[in-house]
């Protein structure tokens, strides 16, 4: 996301809450100019949020966001998928191994 000119640490706020990544803050810039007897102020302000929403195959814990040169990047990897699929052995209890495996 292009945010030139904001202090990412006062201006943003980067969360994820029910399933939504949420990125939102407030832009505020003063400009002041003394030019051949007039002097102009102008305020350009104004508060912005995006949120995108999350499939249930990322990482909360792994989410990272950093901000260079007016752009704020944020990393949101996946889990790490299973390439075949695995077996998941069942285990029984003592007593009911003698119960002869194999019968359903």
């Amino acid at each position: 996301m292009e945010l030139p000119g904001i202090d990412p640490d006062k201006d943003v706020r980067v969360t994820v809450e029910n399933g939504v990544l949420c990125i939102s803050g407030e832009r505020r810039r003063a400009a002041e100019r003394d030019e051949g007897g007039y002097y102009r102020r102008e305020w350009a302000y104004g508060s912005f949020q995006r949120g995108v929403p999350m499939p249930d195959t990322i990482s909360l814990d792994d989410i990272k966001a950093s901000y260079d040169n007016g752009v704020l990047e944020v990393v949101v990897p996946k889990f790490a998928a299973l390439s075949e699929p695995k077996r998941i052995p069942v285990h029984l209890p003592e007593a009911d191994r003698s119960l002869g495996a194999g019968s359903a």
